[in-house]
């Protein structure tokens, strides 16, 4: 089920935060190594999953963890849509749904193209029934490159005009291709699944979106800026360092046990406990750690002043 809406009014007044999930719904699907398209909900810890490095190549990476894996959620989410040619030159639409505080890659189109096919693909404006500006941004789209032309967005942030990145597996490039954003709107959307893979980003219905959200349910985080939002998931990938090495230790069956806890189904106990370890609790271990070696360093001058006196 969903509601849409123009791009200005999909975001009004956000809920109180515990009511967003900060994840994908359970019917979003993913392309799995051996397997095939998943859903959400057929994923699993120790799957490989479609996704994208920094350079933009395509890799199948496994799925480490969930912080949320709940069918029975009900949530509000962001669509958005995008459109591209295909392999046959054939206009195809691209759709990602994600919650308004999930990361998705974009960017922005230099040469103004994908703005102009956005204007004509909305409901008031004129159509491109002779594909010339779908063609005329194909053009202009095999000059952006992933690598460095991607930055990280939340779906508040995106709007008709910008670039989203796809990625398709029989794509003889292995990279991920731009695509133009034509709207963005508001969705109710069933179940709530937040897999976390080591990738710059993880394929969702053959979009590139991030495996991370906005620190997680972190307390402060709202208190950030806007301007640190890009920079927000590669700080989380590398906080979470410490749940991927506990999750090679212990291997995909015990860690899907263990994420069978009402805490990882329960509207977000798992991101507020995931995240706030992640970044509170290793910021206390590493301020712990600098007290200690400088009480010690302070012991060992101590000392040699001591023996100096003595001699």
């Amino acid at each position: 089920m969903h509601s849409d809406c123009t791009h200005a009014a999909c975001h009004p007044a956000p809920p109180p935060w515990r009511s967003l999930p900060v994840c994908f719904p359970g019917d979003a699907t993913v392309q799995v190594e051996g397997k095939g398209q998943l859903t959400m909900e057929q994923l699993r810890p120790g799957h490989r999953v479609l996704s994208v490095g920094w350079d933009g190549k395509l890799r199948y990476e496994e799925v480490y963890m969930f912080t949320r894996a709940d069918r029975s959620a009900v949530g509000q989410y962001s669509r958005i849509s995008a459109l591209s040619l295909d392999g046959t030159g054939q206009p195809t639409t691209h759709e990602l749904r994600l919650s308004p505080f999930h990361y998705t890659t974009s960017g922005a189109d230099p040469s103004s193209t994908c703005a102009a096919l956005a204007a004509a693909s909305a409901p008031a404006g004129a159509s491109d029934k002779d594909g010339t500006l779908l063609a005329a941004w194909h053009a202009a789209a095999q000059h952006l490159d992933f690598a460095g032309n991607h930055i990280m967005k939340l779906p508040t942030e995106v709007s008709p005009g910008m670039v989203a990145w796809l990625a398709d597996p029989a794509d003889a490039s292995g990279r991920a291709t731009p695509a133009c954003i034509t709207a963005v709107n508001a969705t109710l959307e069933n179940g709530a699944f937040s897999p976390f893979v080591r990738a710059r980003g993880i394929v969702v219905d053959g979009v590139v979106a991030s495996p991370h959200v906005r620190w997680g349910y972190v307390w402060g985080r709202l208190w950030l800026p806007a301007a640190v939002n890009p920079y927000v998931p590669a700080v989380m990938e590398a906080l979470l360092t410490p749940f991927w090495l506990a999750y090679k230790v212990l291997g995909p069956r015990l860690t899907w046990r263990i994420l069978q806890h009402p805490i990882f189904g329960s509207w977000d106990m798992g991101n507020i406990i995931v995240g706030n370890l992640a970044v509170w609790g290793q910021a206390a271990a590493a301020l712990l750690a600098a007290v200690a070696v400088a009480r010690h360093r302070r012991r060992v001058r101590l000392a040699a002043a001591a023996k100096c006196k003595c001699e």
